[in-house]
């Protein structure tokens, strides 16, 4: 049986490694999953440039790259290449990043979209979730 691979939006991993309440419960939870080897977590190389941006003023900016080296151990990187760049271009999302971080997501066959912003994805073909409705499903 292959594993559920979930995309994480960048929320997620700022609401983990912030300790964002009440947010980072579920999102620990999914990397303590992605940890043990239960799902395949990916995530765009966008997210690590606008994680380390908004970490880097939390921490300084070599506590961020220690936290996103860290980060890299557990998670598989999404491409943000030429046809994603391309596709977002001419797509109908509203936001040119949320467009990004949808065609990083269905380059890697993302089964779920983990976000806490899921209006951002209203044209999402992939199914959207928060981390919390995530972890609730597996019960």
């Amino acid at each position: 049986m292959s594993k559920t691979r979930l995309f994480l939006d960048t929320n997620v991993i700022l609401d983990f490694m912030k300790a964002r309440q009440p947010f980072c419960q579920g999102a620990s939870q999914i990397f303590e999953l992605a940890y043990q080897g239960v799902v395949e977590t990916y995530v765009s190389s966008l997210s690590f440039c606008n994680t380390h941006y908004i970490f880097r003023k939390d921490v300084g900016a070599e506590a961020s790259i220690v936290a996103l080296n860290k980060l890299k151990q557990i998670v598989n990187i999404s491409p943000v290449g030429e046809r994603e760049v391309t596709a977002a271009l001419y797509s109908d999302f509203p936001d040119f990043e949320d467009a990004l971080q949808y065609y990083s997501a269905m380059a890697v066959h993302a089964s779920i979209i983990i976000s806490r912003n899921g209006k951002d994805f209203k044209q999402s073909s992939i199914p959207v979730m928060t981390a919390d409705a995530f972890i609730e499903s597996l019960s």
